[in-house]
């Protein structure tokens, strides 16, 4: 799930752990190597978690990406960017020109995009979309289960991509999704909603109202949202978080690897990825907790 945050102050901080006393590689119940939160030294806009890796967009569009680059997902790209997101395997973003560029794993074809003319982009398993400026939605990769074939003449303003499958809001606030529904993962509810993610099986929606609602397969708790208000959210492969309206974090579902444990402290946004997660405080530095057995939880 793909986080982004508005903010004018960056505050560089440094000796994070000396100062805190965090101590070294741990291992979870699972024995995936845990890492206490470590603080990123640069600051960040958007990051977005794959399922061992994470790419962030700084707030002057350079990406940069941190974990497992066994299929290069983890290069960092050259340019400026409006907009990123991870995959499984891959990773792709939208320059300034509107063009879509992915990098990392491309067997079904997920790191080949085609058109212009994007503003905002989401990566899945083996899948890409992206989200034109008309709002019209372009799809590439696998197709093994419709996560490619997009209804017709849908317009959105906003896109996840899950394993095998997409969730969007349109102009009115209402949910689509589309794909794999084996779990009921594409079956939207009803309602007015600011803000969607969607994981392997799963899929979380933000309402207008602030309320999460999940629906798709339960098997980990990924779906049993909490009460209160929240202001964004993230989907893991098998877990969610949730940045709370005063800032804090909540995560439910597996928790193998400490994922659902968050730090304490104020942030904007969250993401997901398949063992881990990663959080944007509100002075645009990274937290990531979970596991870290390809330094996805270490951010630059």
């Amino acid at each position: 799930m793909v986080v982004m945050m508005r903010f004018m102050v960056a505050i560089l901080l440094s000796g994070f752990c000396s100062i805190l006393g965090c101590k070294g590689p741990a291992s979870s119940d699972s024995g995936q190597e845990v890492t206490p939160p470590i603080l990123s030294s640069l600051v960040f806009e958007e990051i977005s978690a794959g399922d061992h890796h994470v790419c962030g967009r700084s707030l002057t569009g350079e990406v940069y990406c941190w974990g497992v680059n066994d299929d290069g997902q983890s290069v960092n790209p050259s340019g400026m960017y409006i907009s990123l997101a991870s995959g499984a395997d891959h990773s792709c973003a939208v320059d300034e020109q509107g063009f879509a560029y992915c990098w990392g794993g491309d067997w079904s074809g997920q790191a080949s995009p085609f058109g212009s003319e994007y503003r905002a982009v989401a990566a899945g398993n083996w899948h890409s979309c992206a989200l034109r400026d008309s709002g019209e939605v372009r799809c590439w990769g696998d197709d093994s289960r419709d996560q490619v074939s997009a209804p017709s003449d849908l317009i959105l303003q906003s896109l996840s991509a899950g394993y095998w499958h997409n969730c969007g809001i349109d102009a009115q606030g209402a949910l689509v999704c589309w794909g794999d529904n084996g779990a009921g993962q594409a079956n939207a509810p009803e309602g007015v909603f600011s803000e969607v993610c969607a994981g392997l099986a799963h899929s979380c929606g933000l309402t207008e109202s602030g309320t999460v609602q999940c629906w798709g397969d339960n098997g980990s708790g990924q779906s049993e949202a909490p009460e209160g208000i929240f202001t964004a959210l993230g989907c893991g492969q098998e877990h969610t978080c949730a940045v709370a309206e005063e800032g804090s974090i909540q995560c439910w579902g597996d928790n193998g690897a400490d994922q659902s444990e968050p730090p304490v402290g104020s942030f904007v946004g969250v993401t997901g990825g398949q063992l881990h997660s990663c959080a944007i405080r509100e002075d645009g530095h990274v937290q990531c907790w979970g596991s870290n057995e390809d330094s996805q939880s270490t951010p630059p």
